[in-house]
């Protein structure tokens, strides 16, 4: 059941959650919570958003936080360490506060870094932690071109990626690039994340062929219902 307003509000707390290393240009991260009868939710989208983006965030909480949820199907799940566009001498200090992992997510495409950056810190990790699979997400910050010759680098460094998440920007940028990957005989995988916003963005991407896998955040979409 969806709570009324003043509840809603009766519960809500603000919370600053100080950042270790910067995300997004942010060194905190503002959120607000709720308590509802299924127990803690946040509502924490970016300031930078709309109003009919934050509220599709919004009704995500509400429902984490007070409405029906399908039961669970699994009593763990694995995550991934993820690595930030850290300095390649900040690499083993960053992942090192992961603790136990087996799969790194490496951010790249930072507006204040290279490609030379990003293939640097790739191989880093991949010298600390050889055994580990890797996962790039570029959060739609490279052209075509700069993806294709990152992807380029990494075959010739014998790196294998599980995927290279969002890499170009936009829904018909990721499927050139998967017709590009196939024309040069590469294996590389292509997600899609910030191209699947909306309930209707899936098939969207579907339709264009975009990407072999969807990220899905709760969040973004609303709700798992």
């Amino acid at each position: 059941m969806k709570p009324r307003l003043n509840d809603l509000v009766a519960t809500a707390k603000v919370v600053c959650i100080p950042l270790r290393t910067k995300f997004r240009g942010l060194t905190e991260r503002e959120l607000l919570v709720f308590e509802g009868p299924n127990g803690w939710s946040e509502w924490a989208a970016f300031t930078e958003y709309q109003d009919e983006e934050a509220a599709t965030w919004l009704q995500a909480a509400i429902e984490w936080g007070f409405e029906d949820l399908p039961g669970p199907l699994r009593k763990q799940v694995p995550v991934n360490a993820i690595l930030p566009a850290v300095p390649t001498e900040e690499v083993a200090k960053v992942l090192g506060r992961a603790g136990k992992f087996s799969t790194v997510k490496i951010k790249v495409a930072d507006a204040k870094q290279t490609a030379t950056h990003d293939l640097a810190r790739i191989l880093e990790v991949k010298q600390l932690y050889p055994d580990a699979k890797l996962r790039l997400d570029a959060n739609g910050g490279y052209t075509v071109a700069q993806a294709l010759e990152l992807i380029a680098e990494l075959g010739n460094n014998a790196i294998n990626l599980e995927f290279f998440e969002q890499p170009v920007a936009t829904i018909a940028e990721l499927a050139e690039l998967r017709i590009e990957i196939s024309k040069r005989g590469q294996k590389t995988l292509v997600a899609a994340d910030e191209s699947v916003r909306r309930s209707s963005d899936p098939l969207a991407v579907e339709l264009a062929g975009a990407a072999d896998l969807l990220v899905l955040k709760s969040a973004p979409l609303g709700g798992i219902n």
